[in-house]
């Protein structure tokens, strides 16, 4: 019939284009389930079901008369493919039906290879069917390797002599690598059976002078003394020199890129197999993705709007914004590790699909079908907080009490009232002067030119706060769009964004299906927001998951109370202050009167104020309240001892400074605890109040 005339494909996946041309066979799953799909083009595909739909969201299936190349094709819509499944195969075979077949390999210096059997491939992973170069994959050189030595591993898959024992290793990547460039070469090479200081492939290496092969992958196999595919460790580690080393140092020794880099080869090369019709691009995401519906996500290949992240000028000016290039630190990521991961997500991002045709969202203004993905978007709303007070009113979020709500005529009567919402939609030329100063400041409302000063105060933004996982989109998304708005304002682009782990509570996975859940409403009104705060900040700072102890909260609520005690009894506003436990020596502010005890307890408070400001500017929360708070306790507790077993009584001024130096320091962490004692027992200003004795006059906050 018809069918026999279609040209017949089995399709291999690979991510190494690159080194097509030292194919020696091709892998399949002996027990693997495969299908035969017909492509709009009339085309049969052979590969795993998982595959074929994802190529069907790819636009393989789709008879797109417009497109010359197959895999230009898209569907326009997800879920306009037709293909809520794999669509339907015109035969299903098993790998077993494959082996020992012979197939025709684009670029492979041989003629024709034969179809053999490979048990470790995953169904759920590429097509199913995986192309054999021996000379730069460890696992296809042991595998190609035990199939020509062992004649009865050929007779338990029906493969023949003649299919694999002829196929020598061809040579594709010259790499060279210095002796400090592998960590691996630190130690001497194994010893094999018939192995020598000379390996397969002409190479040469020691732990001095570094190595060099053509076929890296029978290299390191030799090496590392591997001889089986059950030496699953050792593989892994070959495999990671070969394509580490392969990429960055190696050159091409065949093909129309002979003598050029790799890194330079790799794109070249694909792009000439899909322009020959001998590869079509295939996507499937990096690792398993299940969906809250608890289904398995694929790639679909729709209409897209794209934002051009990483265009050469504009990921210069965000990377010298990150990094300080200039020569003036612009940007505070408080640790190492966070400048780092936005280094790296600066250096690979790209082209990125910011819409979508569903859900919750802002339209696109030049394309209102989409809606603007929730990463993409929200990336420069905070410029909007700098005037929403003004036009929404205070403590007012969802606008529901406005003045044109309220009394739309009066409102507008008014000189100072807020734009209407349609005019600040359709007006772009009030968010250009808002945001930019552009136009006559006598052409806009007062309130528009207030909006102006108002952001002109309060931007840039200072600081953001985020999870980790967000540096690698929103948060860098964030910049770049902050450098597109204000090009020529870097100024205005954020001056630091502090990231932290996900939150373990004692020790393991918050999860409703185990019952290790706490929700933090709940948490407050078991422990009091002030202890649930101590024992965050207690959690862990860096990026690291931070774990939040339930018998830590409790400990707090304990210590903050042991604290309000100790604060009332030496402002002398606890029962038990007259003639108490606790006994002070009122003495005057003459430094002679100071023993080398009192001396020290106010040193040691000192110290520990300017290390716990130094933490908390850093965002250090678990160290400043090592600092601040259990520090000082220590401090103190010391103190008293000493003061006990001298019987001296402690000098109250000490004590004093002591209960203030710790409800300033607590503050930032406790503050409902650090108000309470600094205005209902220390008698000064509420905190956030102005003036002397409050917390903002530095007279009234450090002891002299």
């Amino acid at each position: 019939g018809d069918s026999a005339k279609k040209k017949v494909y089995l399709v291999p996946a690979t991510l190494r284009p690159e080194t097509m041309y030292g194919q020696t066979n091709c892998f399949v799953l002996p027990d693997g389930d495969y299908g035969c799909y017909e492509l709009a083009s009339g085309e049969v595909f052979v590969c795993s079901a998982r595959a074929a739909l994802g190529l069907a969201h790819q636009g393989a299936f789709v008879d797109d008369a417009a497109s010359s190349a197959q895999q230009k094709t898209f569907v326009p819509h997800f879920g306009e493919t037709g293909f809520s499944k794999p669509p339907a195969s015109l035969c299903d075979v098993k790998g077993w039906d494959l082996l020992g077949s012979a197939v025709k390999a684009p670029l492979s210096t041989y003629d024709k290879v034969y179809v053999t059997p490979l048990t470790t491939i995953s169904m759920t992973k590429g097509t199913g069917v995986v192309t054999s170069v021996p000379s730069d994959s460890p696992d296809d050189y042991i595998a190609l390797k035990e199939l020509q030595e062992d004649a009865g591993l050929r007779a338990k898959y029906n493969i023949e002599a003649h299919m694999v024992q002829p196929y020598a290793v061809v040579p594709v990547i010259r790499v060279e690598v210095a002796a400090s460039a592998s960590a691996a070469d630190a130690a001497p090479p194994a010893k094999t059976a018939g192995s020598s200081s000379t390996t397969n492939g002409a190479a040469s290496s020691s732990a001095a002078t570094g190595w060099a092969s053509d076929t890296c992958a029978a290299y390191w196999c030799d090496k590392l003394g591997i001889t089986s595919q059950r030496d699953t460790v050792k593989l892994k580690q070959a495999k990671g020199e070969t394509y580490l080393h392969g990429f960055n140092n190696g050159v091409m020794l065949v093909g129309a890129y002979a003598g050029a880099k790799v890194s330079d080869a790799k794109p070249k090369v694909k792009e000439d197999l899909v322009a020959s019709g001998d590869a079509v691009l295939y996507f499937e995401p990096e690792s398993a993705v299940v969906s809250r519906s608890g289904e398995e996500c694929i790639v679909a290949h729709t209409d897209q709007w794209y934002l051009t992240y990483g265009e050469q000028s504009w990921r210069d000016a965000v990377v010298a914004h990150v990094t300080g290039a200039s020569g003036t630190k612009t940007f505070e990521a408080y640790n190492a590790e966070n400048l780092a991961r936005f280094e790296y997500t600066l250096g690979w991002m790209r082209e990125w699909a910011c819409s979508r045709l569903f859900g919750l969202g802002t339209k696109i203004p030049w394309d209102p079908r989409w809606v603007i993905e929730s990463l993409s978007d929200s990336t420069i709303y905070m410029a909007y907080y700098a005037v929403a007070h003004l036009l929404q009113g205070l403590d007012n979020l969802d606008g529901l009490s406005s003045p044109e709500r309220a009394a739309p005529e009066a409102a507008a009567a008014a000189a100072d009232a807020p734009p209407a919402v349609a005019d600040l939609r359709d007006g772009d030329a009030i968010w250009d002067f808002v945001f930019h100063g552009r136009g006559d400041d006598a052409s806009f409302s007062p309130v528009v030119r207030r909006m102006r000063r108002e952001f002109a105060y309060w931007y840039p933004m200072d600081l953001r706060v985020s999870g980790k996982d967000l540096i690698g989109n929103h948060l860098t998304m964030c910049l770049y769009n902050h450098a597109a708005i204000w090009p020529e304002h870097p100024e205005l682009w954020p001056r630091g964004m502090y990231c932290n782990g996900f939150v373990l509570l004692d020790g393991d996975k918050m999860s409703k299906s185990t019952g290790n859940f706490l929700m933090l409403e709940e948490a407050c009104r078991l422990y009091s927001a002030d202890a649930v705060r101590f024992a965050l900040a207690d959690a862990g700072d860096t990026l690291e998951d931070a774990n939040f102890e339930r018998k830590r909260a409790d400990n707090a609520v304990q210590m903050l109370f042991v604290e309000e005690e100790f604060a009332r009894k030496v402002c002398s506003r606890h029962p038990e202050a007259a003639g108490g436990p606790l006994e002070f020596r009122d003495t005057t502010t003459d430094a002679t009167e100071l023993l080398f005890m009192d001396r020290a307890f106010a040193n040691e408070m000192r110290k520990l104020a300017r290390d716990a400001t130094a933490h908390f500017e850093q965002m250090r929360w678990r160290d400043g309240i090592l600092a601040g708070v259990v520090g000082l306790q220590i401090a103190r507790d010391a103190y008293r001892e000493w003061c006990y077993r001298s019987r001296i009584p402690m000098r109250r001024d000490l004590a004093r400074t002591f209960v203030e130096t710790q409800a300033v320091l607590i503050a930032p962490v406790c503050p409902h605890f650090a108000d309470h004692v600094w205005s209902r027992i220390l008698d000064k200003a509420p905190l956030g109040a102005k003036g002397p004795g409050s917390l903002r006059d530095p007279a009234g906050v450090w002891p002299a």
